[in-house]
């Protein structure tokens, strides 16, 4: 997991557990670069695998945005 994507997850009642991600670059409002897709497919794989995991919730970090989408200056850097 990078600091830009932060992975939890919280138990339930029932026994079970709701995975958590949330995205975290609100200055950018959480735009997508390569990193966190990445960490963010591989926490879902694993997540995926997991019976003891009923949902995933995806948030984001800041009042402005959930997520603005693909991280267009991270992509023209590279």
């Amino acid at each position: 997991m990078t600091d830009k994507l932060q992975s939890s997850v919280i138990p339930t009642r029932c026994g079970r557990r709701i995975g958590h991600l949330q995205l975290n670059k609100p200055k950018a409002l959480n735009a997508l670069d390569l990193d966190m897709a990445m960490a963010m497919q591989q926490q879902l794989d694993a997540w995926r695998t997991d019976d003891s995991v009923l949902m995933v919730v995806i948030s984001g970090s800041g009042p402005k945005a959930f997520c603005a989408g693909g991280d267009i200056v991270s992509m023209y850097q590279a």
